[in-house]
């Protein structure tokens, strides 16, 4: 929405200091937060230029600006989508373009939400402000079942997670091997940062 109401450097400003924000309030580590406020810049930043390439300035919500928001909000996604499975690689050892074929049709849906909603969210403020707050309804819909799908997904990593771990168990390697690859597993499946095993040497 910012990007249809704000000039070039302010719409790429708020989101960036938006994330920075949220991060302090949620006390995300230093790491996360440079990384999250670097993300969204990057992504704003191209968002925004396709924006004000495609679609004129002051030329309202006409079917080229649609398009620029529809092609902007799509490659927003993308940046964020292949960063996050860059950092999953990293900590997991998951395959990142595989993150990015199993989570690209979601990332599609809610890019073209995100036009439809802030498109509308913006034509009802010019045209008729007193409905503005009944924009909130699709938004909360929007948002619920973005989280909806996205736990979906994560139980469905942590399942296959799982079964490895127990085939792990299963197999026939020794203690190092065994316990190395249950840590690893077991901290991908919970989604920890670390996970220590504490081993009884008179069992």
């Amino acid at each position: 929405v910012d990007v249809l109401l704000l000039p070039a450097g302010w719409a790429l400003l708020v989101p960036v200091a938006a994330s920075v924000i949220c991060s302090l309030v949620r006390r995300r580590e230093l790491v996360k937060t440079v990384f999250n406020a670097a993300n969204q810049a990057l992504a704003t930043a191209i968002l925004v230029a396709i924006v004000h390439a495609i679609a004129p300035a002051g030329g309202g919500l006409s079917g080229r600006a649609v398009l620029a928001l529809l092609v902007g909000t799509l490659s927003f996604s993308a940046v964020n989508l292949i960063a996050l499975s860059r950092v999953y690689s990293l900590l997991g050892g998951d395959e990142p373009w595989e993150m990015v074929r199993d989570d690209a049709r979601l990332a599609a849906v809610m890019a073209i939400g995100m036009v439809a909603l802030g498109g509308t969210a913006v034509t009802v403020a010019w045209a008729a402000p007193a409905l503005l707050p009944f924009t909130v309804v699709p938004a909360a819909a929007l948002t619920f079942a973005y989280r909806a799908a996205a736990q979906e997904t994560e139980e469905r990593q942590r399942s296959s997670q799982l079964l490895a771990l127990s085939q792990v168990l299963a197999g026939r390697l020794n203690a190092d091997d065994v316990t190395g690859a249950f840590l690893d597993l077991t901290r991908q499946a919970f989604n920890a940062d670390i996970a220590v095993a504490v081993l009884d040497p008179g069992a």
